[in-house]
């Protein structure tokens, strides 16, 4: 009964995180590895004390009810594509292999996402100081210099109190090109607004490589485990949101089940890297797709960060510049009167 109300509760709170999925698969896979049943898993994880109670109860109901493993992990908030690489990974009797693969995949994924959040954080620190120091110059400092110092404007001056400004509505155009351009690609599917993004001089290849980078990670992890194309395919037309990946999931079905291979499908592609298609041809040729596709989403990612990080080296010097600008306005709005009070007393 309390574990009935713990699996209750469950359906009310969020799902759990994705450090906390790759944790539970670590134990999982480590307790098979050193012989333990499902069933002993289970009630081992429930001494261990590191989870909610009514995510290990979901397993351990599922078990009682003989009910598939995917289920359980569906419960629990893993995404659609891992519960069905489960199930089908217990239909082809390989499950504790599989849980290895998916952990190794999460993680993979854990540190793109780092890695990301990296790059991605160092131009937010550096708006917020901009935006933090431009307002302070003109609505703090200035006024009180002015104020004190009983001068009126000069040219430095009003470059400080125009900067803000400036910077302000810039900021205002950049959000309203943003909005404008999600009311576009909310009109189109998804597929098709990728291949309008990777059309923009400034952002297709960062966006390719991204794409690159989850395709192949999402591919090579299944290929490892042994599933045919048309497998992974169905999986990624069985998606429950509505993405890139759903839909060019889709588009793969037809094509396959009129006959057209692999390569000859990402040959076509306008939205990945130029040479995904060919590391498809030779991973087909060693019959080592999966392990090659595998190093090359880590390939993709690696230049994607040093590509957003060669991004931010060039945007710091001209931040550290406008910086510069204000400062020194702020020091000729207090020197120009002292110099021109004083080449009035001589």
């Amino acid at each position: 009964m309390l574990k009935g109300r713990y699996l209750e509760k469950y359906t009310m709170q969020n799902k759990m995180s994705l450090k906390k999925r790759i944790e539970l698969l670590s134990l999982m896979n480590n307790c098979f590895e050193g012989g333990f049943t499902i069933s002993e898993t289970v009630q081992f994880l429930w001494k261990l004390r590191r989870f909610p109670p009514f995510v290990i109860a979901t397993f351990e109901e599922a078990l009682k009810n003989g009910n598939p493993m995917n289920q359980p992990f569906e419960t629990i908030g893993f995404p659609l594509k891992i519960v069905t690489q489960v199930e089908l990974s217990e239909r082809n009797g390989n499950l504790v292999e599989t849980l290895r693969t998916i952990e190794r995949q999460m993680r993979l994924e854990e540190k793109e996402r780092k890695a990301l959040f990296r790059v991605g954080s160092y131009p937010l620190l550096l708006f917020l100081l901009m935006t933090s120091v431009l307002f302070f110059l003109k609505y703090t400092l200035l006024p009180e210099l002015m104020v004190n110092l009983q001068t009126e404007k000069n040219v430095a001056v009003s470059i400080v109190e125009i900067l803000p400004d400036l910077f302000f509505v810039t900021l205002l155009l950049l959000v309203a090109g943003v909005l404008l351009a999600a009311v576009i690609f909310k009109k189109r599917s998804p597929l098709k607004s990728l291949k309008l993004l990777t059309t923009i001089p400034i952002l297709n290849q960062t966006i390719k490589l991204y794409i690159t980078a989850e395709i192949s990670r999402e591919w090579g992890t299944q290929f490892v485990q042994g599933y045919e194309l048309c497998e992974i395919v169905q999986t990624m037309g069985e998606l429950n949101t509505f993405g890139f990946m759903k839909e060019l999931g889709m588009d793969m079905k037809k094509q396959v089940n009129k006959g057209m291979g692999l390569f000859e499908q990402v040959e076509r592609w306008t939205f990945v890297s130029p040479a995904f298609s060919m590391m498809i041809l030779t991973g087909e040729m060693k019959d080592k797709l999966g392990e090659e596709l595998l190093m090359y989403s880590e390939m993709c990612m690696t230049e994607l960060v040093e590509r957003v990080e060669k991004w931010m080296g060039r945007i710091q010097p001209i931040t550290f510049v406008i910086l510069s600008i204000l400062i020194i306005g702020i020091y000729a709005a207090i020197l120009l009167p002292i110099y021109e009070s004083m080449g009035e007393v001589l």
